[in-house]
């Protein structure tokens, strides 16, 4: 017996895709962007949505390979984009462990949804 869509979940996640254009619209238009209401009130949800979404959807039981598959296509590319930034932006080796190490230790530079997926 084959599965039919939910339909109400394909809405919540183009909601969540259309509030995500339109807080980056308001981020790169708008000056003082953390006082603007909407921007705000976007930002309030739109990733938890996101992840709500991605929990109801996963499967009951884990699979190992369900794992590495996240772990190569998630946490790989994190690791791979913060060596390549932090080796970019260093000043010498002590400067590129740091940079990268701080990464980890305050993952809101950027890339902190990637790291949300492991909690």
């Amino acid at each position: 017996m084959e599965k039919s869509r939910d339909r109400r979940i394909d809405l919540l996640r183009a909601i969540a895709t259309i509030c995500v254009v339109i807080g980056h619209i308001i981020q790169f238009r708008v000056k003082d962007v953390d006082s603007n209401l909407i921007f705000r009130l976007i930002y309030s949800f739109h990733m938890p949505l996101f992840f709500f979404i991605s929990g109801y959807l996963t499967p009951n039981i884990i699979y190992i390979n369900w794992i590495k598959n996240r772990f190569f296509r998630l946490f790989m590319p994190f690791v791979l984009w913060a060596s390549i930034n932090s080796f970019i932006r260093c000043d010498g080796v002590d400067d590129f462990i740091n940079r990268f190490l701080r990464v980890f230790v305050y993952p809101d530079t950027g890339l902190w949804f990637l790291l949300v997926f492991y909690c």
